[in-house]
């Protein structure tokens, strides 16, 4: 699955990221979440935006990396590539059916399936797999600058 082009995984979900920023803002579809008694809104560009800022750093680094012939930890980097990439797809795809499935929470398309509490809890649930995959990354990161400059010394 995984060679030294770990970056064109990276980039190929960039470009998906930025179609799919690009259609919800086209359709400025908003995120309506309660946390006690307020209602946050945010619109799903902005989420997509959260989430296509690091992956154009990660995919900037990779490159990098392989530029200068820095080495990374390949389970490691399968690992984080894995669960980035389709991580982000799901939770963009989890995102899309949301709203298709309760469009603001109000007269939903599919009132059998109308729970918008396990939706939220399911988006939520994939954006913490998320974060904890950017620790995996910056820990690789870190172990191979690490090895890469002891063994030229």
């Amino acid at each position: 699955m995984l060679n030294q082009k770990t970056y064109i995984y990276f980039l190929v979900l960039t470009v998906i990221l930025i179609i799919s920023w690009i259609t919800f803002k086209i359709l400025d579809l908003t995120f309506v979440f309660n946390i006690v008694d307020t209602y946050n809104v945010i619109s799903y560009s902005d989420i997509v935006v959260f989430i296509l800022v690091p992956v154009i750093i990660i995919c900037i680094l990779y490159k990098l990396f392989e530029s200068y012939g820095i080495k990374m930890i390949k389970s490691l980097s399968k690992i984080h590539t894995s669960i980035t990439t389709l991580g982000s797809l799901l939770f963009v795809i989890v995102l899309c059916l949301f709203d298709f499935i309760s469009p603001l929470g109000t007269n939903s398309r599919f009132p059998l399936f109308d729970d918008s509490n396990n939706g939220e809890l399911t988006l939520l649930i994939l954006l913490l797999i998320l974060v904890f995959s950017q620790l995996l990354f910056v820990f690789n990161l870190v172990i191979s600058l690490f090895k890469h400059f002891l063994s030229r010394n």
